[in-house]
């Protein structure tokens, strides 16, 4: 199956598929010519540019219909696999954008870039595998949800160091954040997939000369007061693509706040808590912040609509919590988890309609909850929450998930 609309980023032309080209490709391969096992291997990517390598040692790949079929597999990753050659350079913005189609739930589909075309295992890559769904970088794998039988489109966006990992589910989905990476920095990088005993079929596998990253709703590296100044990412340090979030003002929704040397703090609480907020242009969003803590709990606050209705998620030193206040009454929803801390590390939160995610330095804390409550479903300012005036917050990040077509630009690139 093909695709798929532009979303009003200036179409240079049309491919031969009727598909929208920002500016043409560095690698493209649409699997056009029906092929047999042992015979892909070396081939000309079609309509190119780009060549084929395969491992396979099994015949399990082969092309037809239109694409290329993997057939289970032997327990080796990266066997059968196929990459696209030559290696690409790394460069901030570059995408690596695939279709995928899934007929069980078995073995796993490896989709991403490595360091040398040849078997073995992926660097940075989402991994469907039995139900649960994965992105990667260098130091391990993390849970970022699940995922049914079905048409599945991936883009993996590239970063100095670390990737932006979106999936699309079926022609009609929205491309959504599935995690924002900041560890990985392989450079050359083969694409590829590769299945380890799976069964799936991909219908392209794209490298578009264009480049693009989203910008955040809103970025704060802590050096004012007042406003997000943009810093809090490393796009935004660099100005390069993906930059953004900057003059977002900040309230000081509870007790009183600062900004000094860097970090922000709470200068007084209220009540035992401080809580410092910016507005949001969706609910669905992806906040990040590292912290530092003194005492007490520190962590991040979100959906928030009112001091009797918000969302909020906190470390105490050994676990993290997560809690909701729904008209005036607060209650637990994750129960606290451990989460060893460690000074400096980043906090997360995915808020994806009633589906809530919490990582902490790059690993998911406990399982997906839900929080379906009406009063919590709209709230748009988002922010720090804490109930020491020593703890500290850094690099502080909000982008949105997709859900209102944020990141549907994608599809004009790929």
């Amino acid at each position: 199956m093909r695709r798929y609309g532009i979303h009003n980023l200036g179409v240079i032309g049309l491919d031969s598929m009727g598909n929208g080209v920002l500016g043409g490709w560095l690698l493209r391969d649409e699997f056009t010519t029906a092929l047999g096992a042992g015979a892909v291997n070396g081939t000309v990517c079609e309509p190119g540019p780009g060549t084929r390598v395969v491992v396979d040692s099994t015949g399990k790949l082969s092309l037809t219909g239109g694409s290329v079929s993997f057939s289970g597999g032997i327990t080796s990753w990266g066997d059968p696999g196929l990459w696209l050659s030559p290696s690409v350079a790394r460069e901030v913005g570059r995408l690596v954008i695939m279709e995928h189609t899934r007929t069980s739930l078995s073995g796993n589909t490896v989709a991403g870039m490595k360091q040398t075309a040849a078997a073995g295992t992926f660097t940075e890559y989402f991994q469907f595998s039995n139900g649960p769904l994965y992105a990667s970088k260098p130091t391990g794998i993390i849970r970022v949800g699940t995922y049914a039988i079905g048409q599945f489109f991936v883009c993996i966006a590239l970063r100095a160091s670390g990737s932006l990992f979106f999936l699309k589910t079926g022609i009609t989905g929205k491309w959504k954040l599935k995690y924002p990476g900041t560890a990985g920095a392989i450079d050359p990088m083969f694409v590829g997939m590769s299945s380890f005993n799976d069964d799936f079929t991909s219908d392209y596998l794209r490298v578009p000369a264009s480049k693009w990253l989203p910008a955040p709703i809103a970025s704060d590296g802590m050096s004012v007061l007042a406003t997000t100044d943009g810093f809090g990412h490393a796009e935004g340090v660099s100005e390069a693509i993906g930059s953004g979030g900057s003059g977002v003002a900040w309230a000081n929704t509870l007790g009183t706040w600062q900004v000094a040397a860097g970090v922000a703090s709470a200068s007084a609480l209220s009540g035992g808590e401080a809580i410092r907020t910016v507005q949001s242009t969706t609910a669905d969003v992806f906040i990040e912040c590292d912290l530092t803590r003194s005492a007490g709990n520190l962590g991040l606050v979100l959906r928030y609509t009112d001091s009797n209705n918000y969302v909020y998620l906190y470390h105490e030193g050994t676990n993290i919590t997560l809690r909701k206040v729904v008209g005036g009454v607060d209650s637990e929803v994750l129960a606290p988890t451990a989460a060893p801390y460690g000074a400096g590390r980043r906090i997360s939160v995915s808020a994806d309609g009633t589906a809530f995610l919490i990582f902490y330095n790059d690993l998911a804390i406990g399982a997906a909850q839900t929080i379906a409550d009406a009063a919590l479903q709209d709230g748009l300012l988002v922010g720090l929450y804490t109930t020491n005036t020593g703890n500290t917050f850094d690099n502080f990040i909000v982008r949105a998930i997709g859900n209102d077509g944020e990141n549907d630009q994608i599809d004009a690139y790929g």
